[in-house]
């Protein structure tokens, strides 16, 4: 089963909405998607990454911060990216940023959207994590052009 990412991003934006509602103007949402973009996704496969920034990114801040939602094409497939300023994920960053297959016994989420884009694009579909400690932390998916349902 797949969704339109239009409807992805219109659940995330709903989402968005309430964690706005309780942050305020501690939080800033931005969003960069391709219009030209056509493209099915598993379902709430972004909005695990989109949560991780506002509790692990952003709430933690005092001065809050910014999330990022991208989704961009190019020729070897696409990219959606969830990108925060905030905190990083400090002590567990190694064994996220390091190894794409560990991390805490609690990353559930993220195991989840791993296996769910193999078993669904692959082997070349991709979950990646860049991290800065204390600069924030960018989710990086990736779906082969060929592979696209």
């Amino acid at each position: 089963m797949s969704v339109p990412l239009e409807t992805e991003i219109n659940h995330i934006k709903s989402y968005l909405e309430i964690e706005h509602a309780r942050f305020g103007d501690r939080l800033e949402i931005r969003y960069d998607i391709a219009e030209d973009l056509n493209l099915s996704i598993p379902p709430l496969l972004l909005q695990p990454l989109v949560e991780n920034a506002v509790i692990h990114g952003i709430q933690p801040r005092p001065e809050g911060g910014r999330i990022t939602i991208s989704a961009s094409t190019t020729e070897e497939g696409f990219i959606l990216t969830v990108n925060d300023n905030g905190l990083g994920l400090g002590e567990y960053q190694p064994a996220f940023c390091e190894d794409s297959d560990v991390g805490p016994s609690d990353s559930i989420g993220l195991k989840n959207i791993r296996r769910r884009l193999l078993n669904t694009y692959g082997p070349s579909a991709d979950l990646q994590l860049e991290c800065a400690d204390g600069n924030g932390t960018t989710a990086r998916i990736f779906i082969p052009q060929g592979e696209v349902q």
